[in-house]
């Protein structure tokens, strides 16, 4: 695939997705003029019998404005955004069938990436708001370097996904363990994790708050007694949590994201330096997409996007060769990189 259908894709995919409401639209103008045409070619004559055209004219022509008006606030909300269609894009292209160690862990779309392949990043962050108070997505904090430096996740993936690590975590031997580990899952999705504006993080009070309050769930609780510290230990083993040692604070997460996390991290800083150290500080994006990155089992693709988006990397249009990549020598880039590893 060129370098233009790998960076830009959500433009033929918004494309495509927009052409249907676009094309009924014209097919109703077509036939409205046809009808047009139509009498024309009757040709009615008289004063009288114009007039009578023109009234009829005008009142058609309302009604197929307003059918058209009413076609197209019905369908064009039910299309989706280039938002939500790059976050299905790039959740298809992480590579869960050929690596092992992402077989069972929920798809990871990067924020970084998203703002490489949606150009107004204002109504992407629009978009991102209005996905999360729908419950559609979760977002939670990547390396906590900056707010933006985030991944997000369709909600309806991480509680499946976290319930089937949980379930393949334990033995038959110890059934009681896997009941305990599968109340506090469902605890977490009901009371810990459901807000749809959920912060990316959150203090051990609230936490130890939020698993009291859950205690009124009698048909939640009737299987099992736990301790609130444990449940908030058992979410933390799972990997929901992650517990950072400063001020008591922890981070939501996603279980058994460890690999991929490092990937990440090796990425970055290893493609950076591809790119860096090429001939002139530039090199094609076809060219680069062929190559292997050191340090991490994801494709040059993936982490492409990522710089991209977080802005280390430009991308320069050439009328003949293609897409080039080239680094950022500001300062202020130099200075935001030091902090990704």
């Amino acid at each position: 695939m060129s370098e233009d259908g790998v960076l830009w894709t959500n433009t033929l995919a918004a494309g495509m997705s927009r052409k249907r409401a676009s094309t009924q639209a014209r097919e109703s103008v077509r036939k409205r003029r046809g009808l047009q045409s139509l009498r024309h070619i009757r040709g009615r004559t008289g004063s009288a019998a114009r007039a009578a055209q023109a009234s009829e004219d005008k009142e058609e022509n309302t009604d197929e404005f307003d059918l058209d008006h009413a076609f197209l606030e019905e369908v064009l909300p039910a299309l989706p955004t280039d938002t939500e269609l790059a976050v299905w894009v790039l959740r298809a292209a992480v590579p869960r069938n050929e690596l092992k160690e992402l077989a069972d862990v929920v798809p990871v779309v990067l924020r970084t990436q998203l703002y490489a392949l949606v150009a107004d990043h204002v109504l992407l962050d629009a978009h991102l708001v209005e996905l999360k108070k729908k419950n559609i997505v979760v977002e939670m904090a990547l390396f906590g370097r900056s707010e933006f430096d985030t991944m997000v996740v369709l909600r309806e993936d991480l509680e499946q996904l976290s319930m089937q690590r949980v379930e393949r975590a334990h033995t038959s031997k110890i059934v009681e363990h896997l009941q305990k580990d599968k109340m506090c899952t469902r605890l977490f999705f009901k009371y810990i994790g459901h807000a749809p504006m959920q912060p990316l993080s959150t203090t051990g009070a609230e936490l130890l708050e939020a698993v009291e309050k859950s205690r009124t769930d009698h048909a939640l609780w009737a299987s099992t007694s736990l301790t609130n510290e444990e449940v908030v230990h058992r979410l933390v083993r799972i990997g929901l949590l992650i517990m950072r040692h400063v001020m008591d604070e922890y981070w939501f997460s996603v279980p058994g994201l460890s690999a991929m996390l490092q990937w990440i991290r090796a990425g970055r800083k290893q493609l950076f330096k591809m790119v860096r150290n090429s001939s002139f500080g530039q090199v094609l994006v076809s060219s680069l997409e062929r190559r292997r990155v050191a340090g991490s089992k994801l494709d040059a693709t993936f982490h492409i996007r990522d710089l991209v988006g977080l802005g280390q990397l430009e991308v320069i249009r050439t009328p003949g060769q293609g897409a080039l990549l080239r680094c950022r020598d500001d300062v202020s880039a130099r200075a935001s990189l030091n902090d990704l590893w």
